[in-house]
């Protein structure tokens, strides 16, 4: 070895000294390199980049000089034109003029320059409706904007205006009938949202007085039956519900039943999951089946298919989109927006109760949402995850999306083969891909359901117990008030197996055979032997063990639940336990994408919330790479990965708020670690 290692040591010199005294071929070879990278380099791209980064700065300056109060009203009229040229301008303008009256005197100025224009008018509307409260006069102003352009996306930026107003029946009937043929269209849709929103306030809140649109009668005897119209097709699912029923009775009867049998038994082929969520999946599967064997095109294309269940069934095939559907707000009002985190595509939809009951704060529908007359619907079943879990999926679907895109010449901002940044927090701010490319992913995602659902479940069982609870390690001691009796008592428990005098192993229910058998063979895999437990029938399964110490106990344990199980078991012995130190740490920390720090759920009261909100900023956490989330939101690298900690966090909170437990303030947390800018796009 000493000879080999010496010779290569000399033959390491001899080259390093060849290398010195040849640095032309070096040099040569590197300015080959260099060349041929810079013939790789897509010349295009990068004055693309620089071109949308040139006008992102002259953006930003302008929004500045709109701001500015030193800006004569004359020059703000001239940075609008700039800005919007005769187009509208959008809502929220008026804000960056500053105080009413300047915003009056550059709008003034800006009727001046450009009289009549679309810019002009719908920003005096602005200042008439929001500023004097004449809403009357605001909507006769939009009204003559209308006829002065026939640009789709211009009149459903009017048509915002106008719902803003309260002329709801107006604005929905002019995006209404374009939603119907392009449910896509984002104008329409974010102006559909808010008309359906404000009308559901005003239901909430009925007005008195004359209608907002303008007339003289009575909201009741005006536009209340046009707005109770439409609410109710938004929500009425009665359809949606038939079409799912009329298909599957199609497929049953007719011959292509057993082809999509064979494609879901295939498909659903080894998957463990839970009764709940084995029914969810296996309705997805059949769904993307009837995709996959042009089922619902037959439907449509039989003579007996009444003509609305056809057309909803066409626009089913065409325009099905099946993602990862993240949910910044789960309470409807009354659709939900949701944004594709993978290809950054947003709909409004109409989500049933049942579908959000276990989505909380940024939670995740796996799940497909359809077209149907207009108006987004998720179909028979939907998968719900928390953004962690999400975020998993989304980098594990990642490089099959870049290749299936690359090879259809689609346009696709992500990359192959690298760390991606958490996709829920970056979703909202992504440019949507093609119609073309989304519903090259929906098929992907479709075909991809099993592995996925394969995925979820090995993440899930990683991190829970036998008892399908959370895993949080709880390592916690405690005092008991009558030790030799309480202890007594507790070895003598069903649950205890005293190991020795200091140890006593704590128990729970029998395993069953399956259970046996399979961690017998995980057993031997490691160990070579299983120590018996596969022919136990007795064996139960570890739910922690006490460690026996002369003035305390000491509990280790894998759950909150079993911890809670342990101190009503002593108290059910005679003893009042008191918990004098307890230290948890969460698995997941270990994983970015699932959380950072102490378990949450073990805040049982708001004393243990507001220790935990103290320590949380200062707490060195694996998932940001051993910093605190103090530290981390210096690091540009990290800043994403707090944010991802902190809506998972949000995520939770929510979920103990339902429940009515403590939880804790994320947003004190964000201004606490000084994390402000990293936020959702806005609903709208």
């Amino acid at each position: 070895m000493a000879i080999s290692s010496g010779g290569g040591a000399a033959r390491h010199k001899r080259g390093k000294r060849e290398a010195r005294s040849k640095p032309a071929p070096r040099r040569q070879a590197t300015r080959q390199r260099s060349a041929a990278l810079r013939d790789l380099v897509d010349e295009d791209a990068l004055a693309e980049r620089r071109r949308t980064r040139e006008a992102a700065a002259a953006q930003e300056r302008r929004l500045a000089e709109l701001s500015d109060a030193a800006t004569s009203a004359e020059h703000a009229a001239d940075v609008l034109v700039d800005m919007f040229g005769e187009g509208v301008a959008p809502p929220g303008v008026l804000e960056l003029l500053g105080p009413e009256d300047r915003a009056r005197a550059v709008v003034t100025a800006l009727s001046a320059a450009r009289p009549g224009s679309l810019c002009a008018l719908t920003l005096a509307a602005e200042v008439a409706g929001m500023v004097d409260g004449q809403l009357t006069r605001a909507a006769e102003l939009l009204r003559l904007a209308i006829p002065m352009t026939d640009d789709p996306v211009e009149l459903h930026r009017i048509a915002y205006h106008l719902a803003r107003l309260g002329c709801v029946r107006e604005a929905l009937d002019m995006v209404e009938p374009h939603l119907t043929e392009d449910p896509r269209e984002p104008e329409a849709a974010a102006t559909y949202a808010l008309a359906l929103g404000v009308a559901r306030l005003t239901f909430a809140t009925p007005i008195e007085g004359p209608c907002p649109c303008g007339s003289d009668d009575e909201w009741v005897q005006c536009c209340r039956a046009a707005e109770a119209t439409a609410l109710d097709r938004f929500l009425d699912r009665n359809r949606f519900d038939t079409l799912l029923t009329s298909v599957a009775a199609y497929v049953d009867a007719g011959p292509c039943g057993e082809a999509v049998r064979q494609e879901v038994a295939r498909a659903m082929s080894g998957l463990r999951a839970d009764p709940a969520e084995s029914d969810a999946l296996g309705r997805l599967v059949t769904e993307n089946a009837w995709l996959g064997q042009s089922v619902l095109t037959a439907f449509a294309d039989d003579p007996a298919t009444p003509a609305e269940l056809a057309e909803t069934a066409r626009r089913w095939q065409y325009d099905v989109a099946f993602g990862l559907w993240q949910i910044a707000d789960p309470v409807p009002s009354p659709g939900v927006w949701c944004t594709d985190i993978v290809t950054g595509e947003r709909r409004y939809a109409a989500i049933p109760s049942h579908h959000l009951s276990d989505v909380h704060r940024w939670g995740v529908l796996l799940c497909a949402l359809v077209a149907d007359h207009g108006v987004w619907r998720t179909t028979g079943a939907v998968l719900v995850l928390r953004p962690a879990e999400a975020d998993m999926l989304a980098e594990s679907v990642n490089d099959g999306l870049v290749d299936l895109l690359h090879d259809k010449g689609i346009p696709y901002p992500g990359g192959k083969g690298q760390e991606l940044p958490p996709s829920g927090v970056v979703a909202g701010g992504r440019e949507p891909i093609s119609a073309e490319g989304v519903r090259a992913f929906s098929a992907m995602m479709g075909a991809g359901l099993p592995a996925m659902a394969k995925d979820l479940r090995t993440l899930r069982n990683s991190l829970q117990t036998s008892d399908r609870e959370d895993m949080c390690l709880v390592s916690v001691e405690i005092e008991l008030q009558h030790r030799a009796e309480t202890l007594r008592r507790f070895r003598e428990h069903p649950s205890a197996e005293p190991a020795s005098s200091e140890l006593i192993v704590w128990r729970g229910a029998r395993m069953t055979r399956p259970e046996r058998a399979r961690i017998g063979a995980d057993v031997r895999a490691d160990l070579g032997d299983d120590g018996g437990i596969a022919s136990d029938p007795k064996y139960r399964w570890m739910l922690g063990y006490v460690e026996v110490r002369d003035d305390l106990i000491r509990l280790e344990t894998d759950s909150r639940e079993r911890f809670t199980a342990f101190l009503d078991l002593l108290r059910e012995l005679g003893d009042e336990p008191r918990v004098l130190q307890e230290t948890t740490w969460a698995p997941s920390a270990y994983l970015w994408h699932l959380g950072g720090g102490r378990s949450l759920s073990l805040c049982q009261n708001d004393q243990l919330l507001d220790a935990w909100e103290r320590n949380w900023p200062d707490e060195r956490l694996p998932a940001l790479e051993g910093r605190t989330p103090r530290q981390a939101c210096r690091r540009q690298t990290l800043v994403l990965k707090v944010e991802a900690l902190l809506r998972e966090l949000e995520n939770e909170a929510d979920q103990l708020a339902r429940i009515g437990r403590p939880a804790p303030d994320v947003d004190f947390l964000r201004g606490e670690i000084g994390l402000r800018g990293v936020r959702a796009h806005p609903a709208a």
